[in-house]
């Protein structure tokens, strides 16, 4: 009896799913003039890859929250 052999295919989100590649953690607030700046990379990156260069300092979504124009 042969051996029984099994293999496995890993997925993941990468840029062939999204389009974008991961930026990691490239940018911190004071790379932005304002929240509004801050705001719109982090939600062209967050669905994809989480607040991966943590400018969410407290877990709500909201960025760099100190810059002008911040919630």
């Amino acid at each position: 009896v042969a051996p029984a052999t099994t293999s496995s295919t890993t997925t993941s989100s990468s840029t062939t799913t999204t389009g974008l590649a991961n930026p990691g953690n490239t940018k911190n607030c004071s790379d932005f003039s304002t929240y509004a700046e801050a705001k719109e990379w982090f939600d062209t990156y967050f669905p994809h890859y989480g607040d991966v260069a943590g400018l969410d300092g407290d877990g709500d979504e909201e960025p760099c929250e100190s810059l002008p124009g911040g919630p």
